[in-house]
C-alpha cells in the first residue's frame, strides 16, 4: 500500500505573519505560511487558544489576515498602530479558533483541519493556565482523530511536522506527541511510521527537513499501568488480545473558561486529565480489532510483528514450538502445554509468585496455565486468568 502523509503545522498568531517567497523543493511559492511548500494527503494545523487574544503592530499586519479574523467572528480592535483580536462575547472559543485558522489557510488556497489545545502563559492580557497534561491529552487524541481520518491503515504513515511557526513550546510537545502516536498507528495496522520535522530557514525561507526517523516497532517511554498495555510491554500479545476488549476508546476535550476581574483575565481548563492513562487506553484500543482466535491466526497477527525485536522473536518461537508439538498428532478436546510437550507441570498455586521471569521468557504462555483446544482444522489457545497477575510485577 502506498505511503500516506499527514502534515501537521504548529501555528502561533497569524497577525504577525507576512507573505514571503518560500524556496520549496518544487520551486518558489508565495504565502503567509510554509504550508505552501507541503504536499500531503491531509493538512492539519495545531493551534493554541492564545491565538485568540493576540496583538501586533497594525503596520505589520496583512489585510487578508484581518479579513480572516473578522470573517471568523473575532472582534478586531484597532488603536493607533496596534491591532488586537478577541473572541466575541458569549461565543465558544474553540469554534472561533478553528474558523480563524481555517480562514487563514483558505487565504492561501488550502483546506485544513484544526487541532486546538489550551495554552500556558500570558498572552494579550490573558493568563492561560493549561497544564502540560491538559495540552498533551488534547493534542495526542486530536492528532489521532486526524490519523483515523486517513482511512484504513497499511504501508507507511509519514507524520510531516512543520515547526516553522508557533509558540516556543509547541515544536517540542508536537514531536513528543508524534512519537507517542507512532505506536498507536503501528497497532492500528501501519507497517511503519516515518516522522519528519520541517522548517523554513529565516530570511532565506528555504524549506528544509531538519530531522527524520522511522519507527517499525513499539517503544515504551514509561512502564504502563493498564493491564492490556502491560501485556504488550512484557511481550505477551495473547494476554493483550484477551484484555484489550475491556478498554473503551479514550476521549477528552475541554473548553477554555475565561475569568476576568482584577488583573489579567485567567483562562482555566477544569480538572487536570491524566494524559498517560488516556494514551494507554488509546494503545489498548488501537490494535483491538480483527483479533485472532486460532493458533495459525496468532502466528500471522500484525500486533506480534510490532513488538520490540526481542519480544517478537520470543513470541514467534513459542507459537512455532506449539505448532511443532501438534504436528502429527490428532488432538481431541483440550490439553495443557505441559501435557502437550510431555513435561512435568509447574508447582501448583498462583503463577508468578516471586517474579514474572518465566512469564516474560515464554511470551506469557506458561506451560501449566495455557490450554490448547481443537477447533476444526486449527487450534485455539486458552489462557488461565490467574496469569493476569503476572502483568502486575
Amino acid at each position: 500500500m502506498a505511503a500516506r502523509t499527514l502534515y501537521v503545522a504548529t501555528w502561533g498568531s497569524p497577525l504577525n505573519w507576512k507573505p514571503v517567497v518560500y524556496r520549496c523543493s518544487g520551486g518558489e511559492r508565495t504565502g503567509f505560511s510554509s504550508i505552501v511548500c507541503a504536499e500531503a494527503d491531509r493538512y492539519v494545523v495545531y493551534a493554541l487558544d492564545s491565538a485568540l487574544t493576540a496583538a501586533a503592530k497594525r503596520s505589520e499586519v496583512d489585510g487578508r489576515i484581518l479579513e480572516a479574523a473578522r470573517g471568523s467572528g473575532l472582534e478586531v480592535a484597532e488603536e493607533g498602530d496596534r491591532v488586537a483580536v478577541r473572541p466575541a462575547e458569549g461565543r465558544e472559543w474553540r469554534e472561533a479558533l478553528r474558523r480563524y485558522m481555517k480562514a487563514v489557510a483558505e487565504a492561501m488556497g488550502y483546506e485544513v483541519e484544526v487541532v486546538a489545545t489550551g495554552s500556558r502563559g500570558l498572552y494579550g492580557g490573558y493568563l492561560y493556565e493549561a497544564t502540560p497534561d491538559h495540552i498533551l491529552a488534547e493534542l495526542v487524541l486530536g492528532l489521532w482523530r486526524q490519523i483515523e481520518a486517513l482511512g484504513e491503515p497499511g504501508g507507511t504513515l509519514e507524520i510531516m511536522l512543520d515547526v516553522t511557526h508557533g509558540v516556543n513550546f509547541m515544536p517540542t510537545i508536537s514531536l513528543y506527541a508524534a512519537r507517542l502516536l507512532a505506536g498507536a498507528a503501528l497497532l492500528r495496522g501501519y507497517d511503519s511510521v516515518k516522522i519528519s520535522v520541517w522548517n523554513a530557514t529565516p530570511q532565506e525561507w528555504s524549506y528544509e527537513a531538519l530531522f527524520s526517523d522511522s519507527v517499525d516497532h513499539l517503544q515504551f517511554l514509561w512502564k504502563p499501568k493498564i493491564q492490556a498495555v502491560r501485556a504488550l510491554y512484557y511481550g505477551a500479545p495473547l494476554h493483550y488480545a484477551a484484555l484489550c476488549r475491556e478498554v473503551e476508546k479514550p476521549d477528552y476535550r475541554s473548553e477554555p473558561k475565561p475569568i476576568c476581574g482584577e488583573g489579567p483575565c485567567r483562562v482555566t481548563y477544569g480538572e487536570k486529565p491524566d494524559y498517560r492513562s488516556l494514551y494507554e487506553r488509546l494503545l489498548a484500543w488501537a490494535g483491538c480489532r480483527d483479533l485472532p482466535g486460532t493458533l495459525s491466526q496468532y502466528r500471522q497477527w500484525h500486533v506480534v510483528k510490532k513488538l520490540n525485536p526481542t519480544a517478537k522473536l520470543l513470541v514467534q518461537h513459542e507459537l512455532e514450538d506449539i505448532k511443532m508439538s501438534l504436528d502429527g498428532r490428532r488432538l481431541g478436546g483440550c490439553t495443557t502445554l505441559a501435557d502437550l510437550k510431555g513435561i512435568a507441570p509447574s508447582r501448583a498455586g498462583e503463577p508468578c509468585g516471586k517474579d514474572n521471569r518465566d512469564f516474560v521468557a515464554h511470551a506469557g504462555l506458561l506451560d501449566s496455565y495455557t490450554k490448547i483446544c481443537r477447533h476444526g482444522d486449527d487450534y485455539t489457545i486458552q489462557i488461565d486468568e490467574r496469569t493476569y497477575k503476572c502483568l502486575e510485577k
